[in-house]
């Protein structure tokens, strides 16, 4: 099998790590909408309220704390919604180490790799990172989908309750 040239091989690095990052944003986007339909404010306010708030585990903590209200008369959509918060709060190690390595792309060996003098997260795989990024993008469309379905839910049980 022959190597790619350098110039694809960047391609296909870069494009791996951009799309860990699209896909992460995108989960954010789903929380920020979980936490408007759970907060009961406007989507101004609670937009305010969440993006206060720099800290993804603390929007998460916020969404948990809202959900543990609003979700009380729903234990298998709170449960299934925690389960999908504690996915998020683990894939975050995994996505820090793509999104906040510094990188470098080694002509000699064909690939990308973290910068050797600048330190870099512990739970980056230096011999499959391609592999590991591609793994976390189809976790992190994983907890994605879950997240939109418990919201759907969520919105029908809370609609059915008023």
């Amino acid at each position: 099998m022959n190597n790619p040239s350098p110039h694809v091989a960047f391609a296909q690095a870069a494009e791996t790590i951009g799309r860990v990052t699209i896909a992460w944003n995108e989960a954010h986007f789903v929380l920020a909408a979980l936490f408007n339909s759970l907060s009961g404010a406007d989507m101004r306010q609670s937009e305010a309220i969440y993006y206060a708030i720099k800290n993804e585990s603390a929007q998460r903590d916020i969404i948990r704390a809202v959900a543990n209200v609003t979700l009380e008369n729903h234990p298998a959509i709170l449960s299934r919604l925690t389960t999908a918060l504690s996915r998020i709060g683990e894939l975050s190690g995994r996505r820090n180490a793509a999104i906040h390595t510094v990188w470098a792309f080694s002509i000699p060996r064909n690939k990308m790799l973290p910068v050797p003098t600048i330190p870099h997260h512990r739970k980056l795989d230096e011999a499959q990172t391609v592999a590991q990024f591609s793994g976390l993008l189809a976790d992190i469309s994983e907890v994605v989908s879950d997240l939109i379905e418990v919201r759907k839910d969520a919105l029908h049980a809370l609609h059915d309750t008023n």
